[in-house]
C-alpha cells in the first residue's frame, strides 16, 4: 500500500483503520506522527492552555479518577472490591478503629496497607498506622531490642 503523504510503499500493518468505515488510512502512521508533532510544536501555547483549562475546572474528577486507577494497578483492587472492604471494616481503620483517616475534606479514604513481600492486601488503614506498620516492618528487630523483648 502506498503513503499519499511521503509516497512509499509500506505493508498495511504500517497504516492506522478509519473509525467510520473500517478502511485503512490512506497516511502512514509515520508521516500521522510527524504531522501531529509539528501541528503541537506551532500550537504549543494552545494546546497547553486548553490541557491546563480543563485540568483545573476538572481537578477533583481527575484526582478521584487517578486514585482509583492506581490502587487497580498497584494493589489489583476495583472501586467495588475497596468498597467491600471497607464496608466489612466497618468504615474504620482496621487497627485503631479510629476515622481520623479523612482530610479535610473528606475525601480521602483509608489506604490499602500490603505485604510488601508477596503484595497480598491485608486491609485498610489511615495513613498513621500504615505508617506505623511500614516502620514497624522495616525495623522490627531493631525495635524488639530497643523494648527488651526477645525474639
Amino acid at each position: 500500500m502506498r503513503c499519499t503523504k511521503c509516497c512509499e510503499t509500506k505493508s498495511p500493518a504500517e497504516f492506522n483503520k478509519r473509525s467510520d468505515t473500517g478502511k485503512l488510512r490512506s497516511h502512514c502512521k509515520t508521516c500521522v506522527k510527524a504531522y501531529f508533532q509539528h501541528r503541537f510544536q506551532e500550537n504549543r501555547d494552545v494546546f497547553l492552555g486548553k490541557t491546563r483549562k480543563y485540568y483545573h475546572a476538572n481537578k477533583d474528577r481527575i484526582s478521584e479518577s487517578n486514585r482509583w486507577y492506581w490502587i487497580k494497578k498497584r494493589y489489583g483492587l476495583s472501586r467495588e472490591q475497596y468498597e467491600v472492604m471497607l464496608a466489612q471494616q466497618d468504615g474504620v481503620c482496621a487497627i485503631c478503629k479510629g476515622e481520623g483517616h479523612k482530610m479535610q475534606n473528606g475525601k480521602r479514604g483509608l489506604v490499602v496497607d500490603h505485604d510488601h513481600v508477596n503484595g497480598d492486601v491485608r486491609g485498610l488503614l489511615c495513613m498513621r498506622c500504615n505508617t506505623y506498620i511500614e516502620h514497624f516492618e522495616a525495623y522490627h528487630q531493631e525495635i524488639y531490642k530497643y523494648l527488651g523483648v526477645a525474639r
